[in-house]
Parts: structure tokens; C-alpha cells; sequence
């Protein structure tokens, strides 16, 4: 993989970007077509008061090639354990606080978090008695590549109050147990989104996947640039001698358009009538990450998602409906 110009990679991404319908939000950092899955608005609000992150575990059943986490991390290795009491004892805390206004809370991992479905219980347990305190329903989101998603398992998370499920399915190479796991989510009345990878390998079996999407009841389809680092750089730069790397304040693996040759085929296949949401989640989204943004910065939130007042109670970015 060679390193090119930050400069020239944007340059190349706002030409195909021009010809397409696309929105833009939070500075231009945020691209997408149609509306924006609550879930990622929490990525962009880092520093508000009215979100929280449930840190799970780091181990995972799989090893996708292009994780940018070392492949050997364990629980145990990692000190993980730990910082998982830390978090239910900060979220304690918060739950003794009747007047916090927490908005959205994900549970957050860097492995598979339903490997992890005694600390999602506990941790769900306080946001309920924050709920009850204050009397306003909390955005629980969490991400999964989808493997342990069983019926019995999505049926505990709604009765916990999880609202949306990021399902990651090229980890399971699309399995058709994953996709049916996900239309039972849709069907109980969860969110349901697609996260996947930029790579040029997945465009079109996702490409083919989008009737089934639209029968499931996929609310939002999430592609990102791969992060590269020094866990999955030999990975990458073996499959992809000739990608090209560049720095926007992480290294990312420039997708060569391919997020956005699967909006033109949606737009296509569904006559520009898409049943679900596109986004561009690229380079740009760390500088989102790691800002404040006010004004008339706004972020659009999934139309199954109903909470009063959410400009006075969500700072770093204003929603609306």
C-alpha cells in the first residue's frame, strides 16, 4: 500500500460525491443519503453530557482480517474485566442522579458484545432505573456481528429496552442465520442497521443483498472506510498491494469509491425511492468525533424514534425530526 496526500484523496471523494443526491451535516463530515440511525448520532456528541458508553469486553468469536484490534487480545491480557466494573459502577452513579438527562447510551466493545449478555443485563437494569427517575426513555444501541443474535437472545435485549442492533454480517459471510436473526429483530419492533467495511469484496454481495434488506426491514446500511493500523496494516497491505493509505487524523484505507458505487446501484435498483438510509461513515467522521459542533449543525434521526425535546437536551448536535 502506498501513502498519498489527505488534500488529494478529499479532492477525489467530493468529485464522485458532487454527482450524487447526497446530504451533508455536522460541517460536511457527515454523508449520507436519506436519514441518519440515531445510533451513529453518539459518535458525534462524544463530549455531551446526555450520552454514555457500556464498555463490554474485547474478545470476539471471529478474526475479520481488517480488524484494526490485535487478533490475540483477551479479557484477561487486556485488564478488560476491570474497566468493565469501572463502567457499571460509573453508570451507578449516574443512576443515583435523578436529574441527568442521559439520552442515548451504547454498549460499546472491541470484540462481539453479546458475548457479553451479563454485563448488557446489568448495565440495561441501571439505565431502566434512570428511565424510571427521570421519566424519559433512553436510545439503547449496541453493534454485533449477529452469531449468538438467537431468538431467545433479541428477545431479552428488547425486555431490557434496546432499541437498535448494528449488525455486522460480513463477519459471518452473510450468513443466512444472521439475516433471519435480523429480520426477527425487525419484527419485535427493533432498529435494525447494517454496519460494513468499505471493501471493494463485499460491494456486490451487499449490492445483491438490498431486496432482502427491504424485506427485512433494514432501516439504515452504514459502510465505512477501513482504519488502518499496525494490528491489520500486514493484513491489508497483502490483500491490497496497491491501495492507497492516508492520514485524516487516523490512517484509513481509501475505499476508491465504493460506498459510493453502492448509492448509485440503490438508486438505481430502487428508482431513487431507497426503503433505507446510505451513509458514508469515511475519514471525516473522526474530525465530527472530535469536535463540538453547534448552530445549525444537525444530524437526522430514524423516523421509528420519538423523544421530545431533543435540541434542549442534546448539545454537541442538534437533532431534529
Amino acid at each position: 500500500m502506498r501513502i498519498e496526500r489527505r488534500d488529494k484523496i478529499l479532492a477525489l471523494k467530493e468529485a464522485r460525491r458532487s454527482k450524487l443526491p447526497l446530504e451533508y451535516n455536522v460541517n460536511g463530515d457527515i454523508v449520507h443519503l436519506g436519514k441518519i440511525s440515531f445510533g451513529c448520532s453518539a459518535c458525534t456528541a462524544r463530549h455531551s453530557k446526555s450520552l454514555y458508553a457500556i464498555y463490554t469486553g474485547c474478545e470476539c468469536n471471529v478474526k475479520c482480517p481488517y480488524c484494526y484490534y490485535d487478533p490475540d487480545r483477551t479479557d484477561d491480557l487486556w485488564n478488560t474485566k476491570r474497566k468493565m466494573q469501572e463502567s457499571l459502577e460509573t453508570l451507578y452513579n449516574f443512576s443515583q442522579e435523578p436529574n441527568r438527562d442521559l439520552l442515548t447510551v451504547s454498549y460499546n466493545s472491541w470484540g462481539e458484545t453479546l458475548m457479553y449478555m451479563n454485563q448488557l443485563q446489568k448495565a440495561s437494569a441501571l439505565v431502566r432505573k434512570i428511565e424510571q427517575a427521570t421519566g424519559n426513555k433512553i436510545y439503547n444501541h449496541t453493534y454485533t456481528n449477529g452469531m449468538f443474535a438467537t431468538k431467545e437472545v433479541l428477545d431479552k435485549l428488547k425486555s431490557w429496552g434496546f432499541i437498535e442492533l448494528r449488525f455486522h454480517l460480513s463477519a459471518s459471510n452473510f450468513s443466512e442465520k444472521v439475516l433471519k436473526s435480523m429480520e426477527y429483530w425487525s419484527s419485535i419492533g427493533g432498529i435494525t442497521t447494517v454496519e460494513e467495511p468499505s471493501l471493494p469484496e463485499y460491494r456486490d454481495k451487499i449490492i445483491s443483498l438490498f431486496p432482502r434488506f427491504a424485506d427485512i426491514g433494514v432501516k439504515h446500511l452504514d459502510i465505512v472506510e477501513i482504519q488502518i493500523t499496525k494490528d491489520n496494516r500486514k493484513n491489508l497491505d497483502k490483500k491490497y498491494p496497491d491501495a492507497v493509505i492516508y492520514n485524516d487524523m487516523l490512517w484509513h484505507m481509501y475505499d476508491e469509491g465504493n460506498v459510493y458505487d453502492i448509492i448509485e446501484a440503490a438508486l438505481k435498483k430502487f428508482d431513487g425511492k431507497i426503503p433505507f438510509s446510505i451513509i458514508d461513515c469515511n475519514s471525516r467522521i473522526e474530525c465530527a468525533r472530535n469536535s463540538t459542533y453547534t448552530g445549525n449543525n444537525r444530524i437526522l434521526d430514524d423516523a421509528n424514534w420519538n423523544r421530545p425535546n431533543w435540541e434542549a437536551t442534546f448539545k454537541a448536535v442538534r437533532i431534529e425530526d
